[in-house]
């Protein structure tokens, strides 16, 4: 499972722009919706502003669920427990909020991760995050409960969605305040990412940037 890295360059004129509103780096990964399009809903990753700022992850996905979908800007919280979850594979939530692997579902999508059937108690909210055993971290929070009795399926995507917004706001649902965004597709195991303040576009490509001579 190849992992996959963004590395955002920021030159010495771009960091001082940047520096007075405390601004760093935020990161989004994304699930797919029900027509397909990548959405996002949660930052994944912050990283303090920088020259370099690198961003690695491998795709290995986990399950979890909450009661209550968080506030704009909210730290997001779990009620259930992680359970790591392959592409393809299927788990019930059965009535004391554990998660079951289930062999031999039909209707499994071999691209999502699956839910055949939410037997807990209460509607949840369907958290899909990246597994560690140690340390797994949420990419996305399903607004839509899964209903007692419900199924659902749950496709990870490779686009992300980059910028700069105060403070270190890691694990918690996307706010309206940040600069100009940029999304992209990290299909690719690495790439590289620049933000021009002056002209307030992004930029980027498969190898490493160049600074402008006396601007590194």
């Amino acid at each position: 499972m190849a992992t996959k890295t963004l590395v955002v360059q920021e030159y010495k004129n771009d960091r001082d722009r940047l520096s007075p509103n405390h601004y760093n780096l935020q990161v989004a990964k994304s699930v797919a919706s029900s027509n397909g399009d990548p959405q996002f809903n949660v930052v994944y990753s912050s990283q303090i502003l920088g020259p370099n700022m690198t961003i690695s992850w491998t795709p290995k996905y986990g399950l979890n669920w909450t009661q209550n979908i968080p506030n704009q800007s909210a730290k997001v919280t779990y009620s259930g427990e992680w359970q790591d979850c392959a592409l393809g594979d299927t788990y019930d939530l059965d009535s004391t909020g554990s998660w079951v692997k289930i062999n031999g579902y039909k209707d499994a999508d071999p691209e999502a991760l699956n839910i055949s059937k939410n037997g807990y108690g209460l509607d949840v909210n369907v958290i899909v995050g990246i597994y560690d055993p140690a340390s797994s971290k949420w990419i996305f929070v399903n607004p839509d409960q899964l209903l007692t009795g419900a199924r659902g399926k749950y496709k990870p995507l490779d686009n992300v969605r980059l910028w700069f917004e105060e403070g270190i706001r890691e694990e918690t649902m996307l706010s309206s305040q940040s600069t100009m965004e940029h999304k992209d597709d990290m299909s690719k195991s690495l790439r590289y990412f620049h933000y021009d303040t002056e002209g307030r576009k992004w930029e980027s490509q498969d190898s490493p940037f160049v600074p402008p001579r006396g601007d590194e």
